[in-house]
């Protein structure tokens, strides 16, 4: 008995529009007592833009399986680089430009441009 392939099986897709979902409760989470002057928007800006005090932050999601890196040769880094890049340059500098998340479950490989793009602490 041989498996049939469904061309348009979702449920990656799904997996990342809940992720989505999840971060952006998240994020509301996190402004519990921030008073009233912020927002998250979910497919606004980008997958999820958030705007509070500090000004706007862009997010882009990627939700991968468990033990993918993000490699330099990574579609997901470059295209998110790619797009950040082409909206910062049609801004005005007098706008609140925004700060650029990219947020991912898969793993930066070690001394790529991802690892070095990480926050620190």
């Amino acid at each position: 008995m041989s498996e049939q392939i469904d061309l348009f099986e979702a449920s990656a897709s799904a997996v990342g529009y809940l992720y989505q979902l999840r971060k952006a409760l998240y994020f509301c989470v996190e402004q519990t007592g921030a008073g009233p002057d912020w927002s998250v928007a979910i497919e606004a800006g980008d997958d999820i833009e958030v705007h509070e005090d500090a000004g706007p932050g862009l997010c882009q999601l990627k939700h991968r399986a468990p033990g993918t890196k993000m490699t330099d040769k990574a579609t997901d880094l470059w295209k998110s680089l790619r797009i950040w890049a082409t909206g910062w340059a049609e801004s005005a500098a007098s706008q609140d430009r925004p700060t650029f998340f990219l947020l991912t479950t898969a793993e930066a490989a070690a001394e790529g441009a991802a690892y070095h793009l990480r926050l620190r602490a």
